[in-house]
Parts: C-alpha cells; sequence; structure tokens
C-alpha cells in the first residue's frame, strides 16, 4: 500500500548538507551576529568566525588527503563542535565523537 502525504513535496537543496548550512551561516556575518555563547564564560563567537574556522579546517584537511575519512574528536561541548563537524563534513568525512568526561573504562 502506497501512503501519500498531505503536505506538499519537500524540497530537495542541490548542494550538499554542509554547503547548505555555511551558506545559511554566511547571511548573518555581515550584521556581526553572534552564533554562540558559552554558557560558563558568556563569551560570544559570531557567525563569520564559525565560517572561517569551518572553511579553513576544511582546507587544512583536503591539503592533508582527507577525503571520505572518519574524524574523532574529544572535546567539551563548545562552538568549536560546529565548525569542526562543518569542516569535516565539506570534505565527504564522517565525524565521530567521544565525550571529554568519559573515564578510560567508558
Amino acid at each position: 500500500m502506497i501512503i501519500k502525504s498531505d503536505y506538499p513535496p519537500v524540497q530537495i537543496p542541490r548542494s550538499s548538507f554542509p554547503e547548505t548550512v555555511l551558506n545559511a551561516v554566511k547571511k548573518h556575518i555581515s550584521n556581526s551576529k553572534t552564533a554562540f555563547i558559552c554558557a560558563e564564560s558568556n563569551e560570544e563567537t559570531t557567525y563569520e568566525t564559525v565560517h572561517q574556522s569551518a572553511y579553513a579546517l576544511g582546507t587544512f584537511l583536503n591539503e592533508r588527503g582527507f577525503h571520505k575519512d572518519m574524524a574523532c574528536v574529544v572535546l567539551p561541548n563548545r562552538w568549536e563542535w560546529a565548525a569542526i563537524f562543518l569542516g569535516v563534513t565539506l570534505n565527504g568525512g564522517v565525524l565521530t565523537a567521544i565525550s571529554a568526561v568519559s573515564t578510560e573504562c567508558k
């Protein structure tokens, strides 16, 4: 049995997921809008910083032959996660994580 939705068809983007996200981020750069605020320090990070960091990491990985590979990160919950995720996925990679608060036996 085929089930049809009552909603209109979903538009599928022609660009990759990281490109779609970075294009949305780019819209906020000129306004120096805050993308993240650290709960512990109140440090603010702008969309421009996230955008530049993602492309910088993506370029770094690309120049070192990182293509469709897996990256593992051990990092507390911080804004850098977004830039790392986007930088890795720009190269077709997959990001996996290990909690920074994990113990040795975990």
